[in-house]
C-alpha cells in the first residue's frame, strides 16, 4: 500500500514537472535557446531538473505550437 508520504512526493514531483514546463514555454516564448534554458532549470532545481534532451524536446513542441502544427497536451496516467 502507497503512504501518504509517497504520495505527497509523487505528486510534489508531478508540479514540479508542470512548473518545468510553464518555465520551459515562457522562456522559449522570448526566444531563450534550449541550452540556456537548461542551465537556468539546472541553477534552480538541480537534480531535480529535466534533462536537456526533454528541455529541447518540449521546447519544439511549444515553438511548433506557436506556428500551428502542433497541440500540448498531457496524458494523464
Amino acid at each position: 500500500m502507497t503512504s501518504l508520504l509517497q504520495l505527497f512526493r509523487m505528486e510534489s514531483t508531478c508540479d514540479s514537472c508542470n512548473i518545468q514546463r510553464a518555465v520551459i514555454e515562457l522562456l522559449v516564448a522570448v526566444k531563450e535557446t534550449v541550452g540556456n534554458i537548461h542551465k537556468r532549470g539546472s541553477n534552480v532545481d538541480g537534480n531535480v531538473a529535466v534533462d536537456g534532451s526533454a528541455v529541447g524536446r518540449w521546447a519544439k513542441r511549444v515553438r511548433d505550437v506557436q506556428v500551428g502544427k502542433a497541440e500540448l497536451f498531457d496524458v494523464l496516467h
